[in-house]
């Protein structure tokens, strides 16, 4: 996603033409931007692994390891780190995912290679007289030059539900409710019940690194045509 070397000289020794200003700046923001929007999606995965180490046998022990004065502090300096860091690592887990599909269909040189590939690749008849095995190692290699990129689309597709799912079950969208009391709420009308600082957050979460990565995918490739008419 980079937009490339700008101010490089080249080896004709004519420097290569730079973006303008504004859009280097954008672009830079954008991954500010990123940085901040990867930091607040963390918390509500950072919340669900306090509560369950909260359920720990011997989580009792820590909190009080954690109240003495002098190794408190270090005490609750690791387990606030600790939290953190297993709430990125879950948090990482749905959001490659959710996110690489995006990234590989917006990169050109990957898209070419796809498309290439798929259209050079033989393809193989299924004969009514074929053994079960080679009918099934027929389809199998029919299908594997768009397998990769159609289970990555079904793989993002379950991980957004499953996101979803759980960034409810942390926030709920219903007021003093749970996600379980959504559907009685929408059937009867309720929406006063709605929780719709909630809902806006899983929003936030769900779809703000897609989209401001997105931006960043655009502005690049922006910042590179710019460049190449200016050469």
């Amino acid at each position: 996603m980079r937009a490339g070397n700008w101010g490089k000289s080249s080896s004709s020794g004519r420097r290569r033409a730079k973006a303008p200003w504004y859009l280097t700046t954008l672009y830079w923001c954008l991954y500010g931007a990123l940085g901040w929007a990867a930091y607040l999606n963390i918390s509500p995965y950072e919340k669900m692994v306090r509560y369950l180490t909260g359920q720990v046998q011997y989580f009792d022990l820590w909190e009080f390891l954690s109240n003495i004065w002098v190794i408190g502090p270090i005490f609750a300096a690791i387990s606030q780190v600790f939290t953190f860091g297993v709430g990125a690592v879950l948090w990482a887990c749905f959001q490659i995912p959710e996110v690489l599909p995006l990234i590989l269909l917006g990169h050109g040189l990957f898209l070419k290679a796809f498309i290439q590939q798929a259209d050079s690749a033989q393809k193989y008849q299924v004969k009514d007289g074929d053994d079960f095995a080679l009918k099934i190692a027929k389809r199998a290699a029919n299908r594997l030059p768009t397998e990769v990129l159609s289970n990555l689309l079904l793989i993002m597709a379950f991980a957004y539900l499953l996101d979803l799912f759980l960034c409810c079950i942390i926030n709920p969208p219903v007021l003093n409710g749970t996600i379980f009391d959504l559907v009685t709420v929408i059937a009867t009308g309720q929406y006063s019940r709605l929780d719709w600082d909630a809902i806006g957050l899983n929003l936030i979460i769900l779809f703000a690194v897609e989209t401001i990565i997105l931006g960043i995918i655009f502005v690049g490739k922006l910042m590179y045509f710019m460049r190449q008419s200016s050469n």
